[in-house]
């Protein structure tokens, strides 16, 4: 399929909820960024925030995440999930331009958040199609923090999931590079900037944890904050 037909896809399974039965057949990432650019666009939504993963070896990855799909703590939930995830999102308390990590901490403040895990896909799709539908981003709920957060040790956090008030994950560490903020200095330096406002969340600390309709999700880093969503 051609972008524009590719992107007027997923914002149609968005929409409805109806799951792709088929591979996007994406060529390359450069098609899949192409792809999450015209979606957004299709869709009408202003980007909120960014996804952000740099794996060990393989090139950095990014995705938009919709103003529409921006809750704050204590946020209903109602369309489908596969689970959520806890993670720290950082979001710009002014319009940034490039800069050093040192140049860069003062211009986050740093909050708990859960992504809302979901797909456009009803089986297991290849590593391009998963770029092109913005790396299974269903939604984003950003909980509190504190102000002194730089002062943490942002790798050695604990981090809590709980589903109704049964704790199901708790761990010390668990980011996938150890350094959360690493993520947010290549893509400012990358993008050549950020809006204030804009936020972005650099990975999970904990893999997806299911929840469903009628629960309740909450993910909390003791030392930092801790945010919930109710699905419904």
């Amino acid at each position: 399929m051609s972008i524009e037909a590719t992107a007027a896809a997923l914002v149609g399974a968005r929409a409805t909820g109806t799951k792709l039965a088929t591979s996007l057949g994406v060529a390359s990432a450069q098609d899949a960024y192409a792809i999450q650019d015209r979606t957004a666009a299709l869709a009408g939504e202003d980007v909120r925030g960014w996804k952000v993963s740099l794996p060990p070896g393989k090139d950095p990855q990014f995705a938009p995440i919709f103003a529409s799909d921006t809750r704050p703590s204590l946020a209903r939930w109602t369309a489908p999930t596969l689970g959520v995830e806890a993670e720290i999102c950082f979001r710009a308390l002014r319009d940034i331009a490039p800069g050093s990590r040192d140049d860069l901490l003062p211009a986050f403040e740093a909050l708990a958040g859960i992504e809302i895990v979901d797909s456009r896909f009803a089986f297991t799709p290849d590593p391009l199609d998963v770029l092109a539908d913005r790396i299974n981003n269903g939604g984003y709920v950003i909980g509190d923090g504190i102000p002194n957060w730089r002062d943490l040790s942002l790798e050695r956090l604990v981090v809590r999931v709980s589903v109704d008030s049964e704790i199901l994950v708790e761990r010390t560490g668990g980011h996938p590079i150890d350094d959360p903020f690493a993520g947010v200095v290549w893509l400012v330096n990358h993008f050549q900037g950020l809006r204030a406002g804009q936020f972005i969340t650099t990975g999970s600390h904990t893999g997806i944890t299911p929840a469903a309709h009628g629960q309740r999700a909450e993910i909390c880093f003791p030392e930092l904050g801790t945010a919930i969503v109710d699905f419904s």
